[in-house]
């Protein structure tokens, strides 16, 4: 796929051209010469080699005209170490004055440029003088200059003799994403000084940063993606599983949300809680983790079956299945736990999953999912009292408009049908769906009960295809979102009287809107938006595996249908989605500027310039791979 530069057009004072470059960028080796060669030069100093480090630069094909250089240094449990020299003559004395400033920098010492693994190096060339800039005019989704785009402009900011850098991939370092989050950052660098007294100016870079065994180009201050490949997608979405695994608590929980850029697991959305004596955590989320483990668990038997299975150089998994193992059955355990048994109307014994003082239909729809799953993978039967019970209370949760109940406790109450509309969720019934599917094909083994579940599944989609829109319009947006329909419609489909144009045609009506919101390779404002999702055109990126997910059952829908032009497209979308996404998932070299990067590697974030992680965002991504990774050669 062509991922060539795309730009924004600008409307008032020219910026410098952002590093557009989208796709991996394989560096030269007169290039890694002259990185070497300044590592070099922080160690043992300049002054004796200036002319030899200047003839490297000048036949490395990097720039030798340029307004600026700034030097950063990171090493774990360290506050970073920054350098910026601008505007001398000729350009290379900016290199040679930031190198001697950083090694009589009083903190230099906290660093050893000696060691490849700790010690990270970024090298940003600032080609252009800084533009003149109004911050209150900067705007996130303006296709002009007015547009401040976060990781590819950078801020120069005076105040009298004082002056201080955020260079764009600062955005991706910080986790800085929204102009009243970059305003905070900026007060903080001026205590005590008064907004209408700091200048602003505006420039771009190009970024380099230094690896255990190399060097790489940044681009919005992260390592330049490789393609989706078979071969990458299943490594990132192995090292999301292995995330999963590795960070799981003894009651079996999982760690639920980590922000790399803070070492910390303080959820933003709930910053009171504290997250060592009161953390916040959401079972639907939880089991979330176990459908990955379970994929990842299903994929990779698969893979040994074809006679394909990774290299194990590459991929060291001889240990991994024990423990995802142990993972899988210690999360389900912890789920079945929060289950509360009961009498349904009909005298049948069923149960619902109760959590923060709510039973969630979502709650009990994805945990039945989970246990069928684990039941169609595993065939012991350990789970299916509990699976069946869900079952029996998803379907008296139906009432006699088709309308799910959304709550069956809210807040420690019973929730009366009168009250159901003003606690609606969009998703539960989706999740309910998927569950009731699955449990239907894989658990279980009545007839009679089979057929009574259909029955009221065809009274839901009645709802929710026909009633919903029309009750509930406020609720729907442009990008479509109910990927868990779109899954439940793909799982029934292999249920003859459940393959009706009725159910498959709302399906690709989303599918159809999420490709049209689409960022496209000649219709990005920047190459890196490319298989991203937008709401309004000029949006920041959303790339997101949840809604990948729902494209992807829409193609397999597509494929049983043999609708092969609704396959092509959305095969075509699939692998810019892909692509996307894989600029979410830390590896070794992305996580250069965190505190812990160890503790970093392997999480999937949820926006580009993001830092924190949820099992969830790890969850929904990795779930797309791992689904994909089958059809991915396939020609549509």
């Amino acid at each position: 796929m062509d991922m060539s530069a795309c730009h924004l057009p600008h409307k008032g004072p020219a910026m410098p051209a952002a590093n557009a470059t989208a796709g991996p960028v394989v560096l030269t080796p007169r290039e890694i010469a002259f990185f070497d060669q300044l590592r070099e030069r922080l160690l043992h100093g300049m002054d004796a080699t200036v002319g030899e480090t200047q003839l490297l630069l000048e036949c490395s094909g990097l720039p030798t005209e340029f307004w600026g250089f700034a030097l950063t240094l990171y090493q774990p449990r360290h506050a970073r170490l920054m350098v910026v020299r601008a505007a001398a003559r000729p350009s290379f004395e900016n290199i040679r004055s930031a190198v001697a400033r950083a090694r009589n920098h009083p903190r230099f010492g906290h660093f050893d440029p000696a060691d490849r693994d700790r010690c990270r190096l970024q090298i940003d060339f600032i080609p252009d003088p800084p533009a003149p800039a109004d911050f209150e005019s900067f705007s996130e989704s303006a296709l002009d200059g007015r547009r401040f785009e976060f990781g590819i402009d950078g801020l120069r900011i005076l105040d009298g003799g004082q002056r201080r850098y955020l260079l764009p991939g600062d955005a991706f370092v910080s986790s800085l994403l929204g102009l009243r989050q970059l305003k905070r950052r900026v007060q903080r660098l001026f205590p005590g000084i008064s907004w209408e007294q700091l200048e602003f100016q505006r420039f771009r870079s190009i970024s380099f940063v230094s690896t255990s065994g190399g060097w790489v180009r940044l681009v919005r201050g992260y390592p330049a993606v490789t393609p989706a490949t078979a071969a990458t997608l299943h490594a990132a979405a192995t090292a999301g599983a292995r995330w999963i695994v590795d960070r799981r608590l003894p009651d079996g929980r999982f760690t639920y949300y980590y922000d790399a850029a803070t070492d910390s697991q303080r959820d933003h959305e709930h910053p009171t809680r504290d997250p060592r004596t009161d953390p916040y955590y959401n079972l639907l989320r939880h089991c979330g983790g176990v459908i990955t483990l379970l994929l990842w668990r299903e994929y990779h038997q698969a893979y040994h079956r074809a006679g394909t299975a990774p290299d194990r150089e590459q991929h060291p998994l001889e240990s991994f299945p024990t423990a995802l193992s142990e993972a899988i059955e210690s999360g389900i355990e912890f789920y079945v736990r929060q289950l509360v048994p009961y009498t349904a109307p009909d005298g049948r014994p069923a149960a619902y999953a109760y959590y923060n003082r709510k039973a969630k239909l979502g709650g009990s729809g994805v945990g039945l999912y989970m246990l069928a799953l684990y039941q169609r993978l595993f065939r012991t039967g350990k789970y299916v009292p509990h699976a069946r019970r869900l079952a029996h209370h998803l379907l008296h949760e139906i009432l006699d408009s088709g309308e799910f109940r959304y709550y069956h406790v809210y807040l420690d109450r019973p929730v009366a049908e009168a009250d159901n509309r003003a606690l609606f969720s969009f998703y539960y019934p989706g999740e309910a769906l998927l569950g009731l599917a699955h449990y239907c094909q894989h658990v279980c083994d009545a007839e009679s009960e089979r057929r009574a579940i259909y029955a009221r599944i065809h009274d839901a989609l009645r709802f929710l295809f026909d009633a919903r829109p029309r009750i509930y319009r406020q609720h729907y947006t442009n990008l479509p979102a109910d990927s868990w329909l779109m899954m439940a419609i793909l799982d029934l489909w292999d249920v003859s009287e459940f393959q009706r144009e009725a159910y498959s045609q709302p399906v690709f009506h989303d599918a159809d809107r999420m490709v049209d919101q689409m960022y496209t390779p000649n219709r990005a404002p920047f190459p890196d938006y490319t298989g991203s999702f937008f709401y309004h055109y000029g949006d920041h990126p959303y790339p997101d595996g949840a809604r990948a997910e729902g494209l992807l059952a829409a193609y397999l829908l597509a494929r049983k249908t043999g609708d092969i032009t609704r396959m092509a497209r959305y095969y075509q979308a699939l692998q810019w989605a892909a692509w996307a996404t894989l600029r979410l998932c830390n590896t070794p070299d992305s996580v250069y500027s965190v505190p812990d990067p160890q503790r970093a590697v392997g999480g999937i974030r949820f926006k580009l310039t993001r830092q924190w992680f949820r099992v969830d965002t790890i969850q929904h991504v990795a779930c797309f791979y791992l689904k994909f990774l089958p059809h991915l050669t396939e020609e549509p």
